[in-house]
């Protein structure tokens, strides 16, 4: 099975989120953190399961949290780059994720 690695970004994304949803409910934070969680042993499992989103960008969706997980896999190795509300403008997100914008 391929290692999965996550940038520094995807980290900050899902301790932001976690920090949202404990403000909202304690206990919901750690609910949250489990599904990212879940969705990166799917993608280390078969990194081609989800399917490219744009510009060789994947997207997993998370279960019962309306987030997306971005990723790449290069070289057979599965990386991801962000987490992201998906709710958020499909061409705002691909400009962030290819460098052409600051935020999400």
């Amino acid at each position: 099975m391929p290692e999965l690695r996550t940038q520094p970004e995807a980290e900050w994304d899902a301790a932001e989120i976690y920090d949202w949803y404990e403000d909202q409910r304690p206990g919901l934070g750690r609910a949250f953190l489990a599904r990212p969680d879940e969705c990166y042993g799917g993608i280390a499992s078969n990194p081609y399961r989800y399917a490219v989103a744009f510009d060789d960008f994947r997207q997993g969706m998370l279960k019962k949290f309306r987030y997306i997980v971005y990723y790449k896999v290069i070289d057979g190795e599965p990386i991801v780059y962000r987490v992201v509300h998906s709710a958020r403008e499909p061409d705002a997100v691909r400009r962030f994720l290819t460098g052409s914008d600051d935020s999400p």
